[in-house]
């Protein structure tokens, strides 16, 4: 069966990466998903650089690419504002982080248990068995204490709440969407948590995850300011 797709890149000042990033989705979805009716949605967050207009220019170039200017600033309100306007339309709904770091030939295992029936979201994960993970010491210690703090506090049914790299149906969109309160990076366990709690099936599918930083691109993210902000927020959204 023919099924409509929307894959969601949520972006702030990614435009040393934005054009080869959405080049090389755009081959994985024409390899993966040539069966369906795809498109691949940039959702910007008010970026200062050029990545709007690089986006709109790749769009002249190649089909299924569009982009969605937000005036709110948030990885969570990108997300939230792209899936909504489309869930009249869609019936898949996936986001990946810009950066691409979860390697893409793993899509087609993220929709497969959406298409057979057995999801209503399915997570890419850094934890699950299967997976590979490539990134500084820093950060993986710091992976390791928030993926254990959102255990202890929000008793996820998942190893790996904060992967950016998620798939959901179209029931979840039209039900638990529009409750998510999070507006930034936090959106992702405030979906599993709700989703959760309203039993919803949830599966997770093992990554290959690489970082790789440009020289000259900043991250969204402060480990320090941004770790606190996690700890507390863990707490909102239990509170919820």
């Amino acid at each position: 069966m023919k099924l409509k797709m929307i894959l969601t890149i949520p972006t702030w000042n990614e435009a040393l990466v934005i054009e080869q990033n959405i080049k090389t989705l755009h081959a994985a979805c024409t390899n993966f998903f040539s069966e369906h009716d795809w498109l691949i949605e940039v959702a910007d967050n008010g970026s200062t650089d050029d990545t709007v207009h690089r986006v709109e220019r790749l769009a002249k170039e190649i089909n299924r690419v569009v982009v969605r200017s937000i005036s709110q600033r948030g990885k969570g309100i990108a997300i939230q504002t792209s899936w909504l306007a489309y869930r009249n339309v869609c019936d898949i709904f996936l986001f990946l982080d810009a950066d691409l770091a979860a390697d893409v030939s793993v899509l087609p295992q993220i929709i497969k248990p959406l298409l057979m029936g057995k999801a209503d979201i399915v997570c890419g994960s850094r934890y699950f068995p299967g997976a590979h993970v490539e990134r500084s010491q820093l950060r993986s210690f710091l992976s390791r204490f928030y993926r254990l703090w959102q255990k202890l506090i929000l008793r996820l049914p998942v190893e790996d709440a904060q992967c950016g790299l998620k798939a959901v149906s179209k029931y979840v969109v039209e039900r638990t969407i529009p409750l998510l309160k999070e507006r930034a990076w936090l959106l992702d366990s405030e979906l599993i948590y709700l989703a959760h709690q309203q039993g919803l099936r949830i599966q997770e599918v093992p990554v290959q995850w690489i970082e790789q930083r440009e020289p000259n691109r900043r991250s969204v993210l402060s480990i320090w300011r941004d770790g606190w902000e996690f700890i507390f927020g863990v707490w909102r959204i239990r509170g919820r």
